[in-house]
């Protein structure tokens, strides 16, 4: 399923993004670069989006859909959070990850405004 970009000024459809095979459940704009975006789908698939070319990376699948997703507000981390219960904290500079077992389907993520802390809803 797609990703659609709708321009804010004029509100037509700008671009479309293909690459999840389901719903897309979270979008998430880079903090510092505004041609990165993340997306996260029911397919389970984080993946990190060059809006310039329109090409993206799998960084991952979680075993069941993606509802949480946020970047650090300086744009080093992205968090994806699932319904498997699993938080994955994505290294952006190392190309590394970290995964959390919460025993909880995460509904939704949020770093506060300086990014010390993340909030999980379950």
């Amino acid at each position: 399923k797609p990703v659609s970009l709708i321009s804010s000024l004029r509100f037509p459809k700008i671009k479309t993004l293909n690459g999840h095979t389901a719903a897309v459940n979270r979008v998430a704009f880079h903090p510092a670069n505004a041609d990165i975006l993340a997306s996260g789908g029911a397919d389970g698939a984080v993946r990190l989006w060059n809006l310039s070319d329109g090409t993206s990376t799998l960084l991952s699948e979680h075993i069941q859909a993606v509802t949480g997703l946020a970047f650090h507000p300086q744009g080093d981390l992205l968090v994806s959070g699932s319904t498997d219960g699993q938080i994955i904290f994505w290294n952006m500079i190392e190309h590394t990850h970290i995964p959390l077992d919460t025993h909880a389907p995460v509904q939704e993520l949020v770093f506060n405004h300086d990014g010390n802390i993340l909030a999980s809803g379950h």
